[in-house]
């Protein structure tokens, strides 16, 4: 083999050795999710406590939601506050007590943006589960000045 051969051969092996020693952790950081997470505690705990001023601490403006009959833009605080606190008149007319989580899952999409998907039921002021038995939601949650907000919340319709 002449010199250049055992160059390129000792080349490539440190190039295999190298390659092979090299990982790359692509899972998201774990205060990321842990952060979203106390986030979407945190706006359950206000949204059941029917506390307009805590849910709209969770959000951040302008937003978007959807019931599945409208979809609307929140351009405001003022507007955010409205909205809940309509829904939360409505809820209670209906019957409604609480909701309870079934389940969540968070999925990181990078650093600043994570979507949370949810099972709920709503329970009325009897301990009855309010049809339907199950109903689901999705949120868009993103990072603004290190702190995790809402900035969607789509819901599927009650029909």
């Amino acid at each position: 083999m002449d010199k250049i051969g055992i160059f390129a051969a000792l080349l490539l092996s440190l190039t295999l050795i190298a390659g092979c020693s090299i990982s790359i952790d692509i899972r998201r950081p774990v205060e990321s999710a842990d952060g979203v997470e106390a986030l979407m505690q945190r706006y359950f705990d206000a949204f059941n406590a029917c506390d307009v001023e805590e849910v709209k601490a969770c959000w951040h403006v302008p937003g978007w939601v959807s019931n599945g009959e409208e979809n609307r833009t929140i351009d405001s605080v003022d507007q955010l506050a409205s909205t809940y606190a309509a829904l939360f008149e409505r809820l209670k007319s209906e019957g409604w007590d609480h909701s309870e989580l079934i389940d969540e899952d968070i999925d990181m999409v990078n650093d600043t943006l994570a979507t949370v998907r949810i099972h709920f039921r709503r329970v009325d002021q009897s301990g009855e589960v309010m049809p339907p038995e199950e109903r689901a939601a999705m949120f868009k949650v993103m990072l603004f000045d290190g702190e995790w907000k809402i900035t969607t919340q789509a819901v599927t319709s009650s029909k």
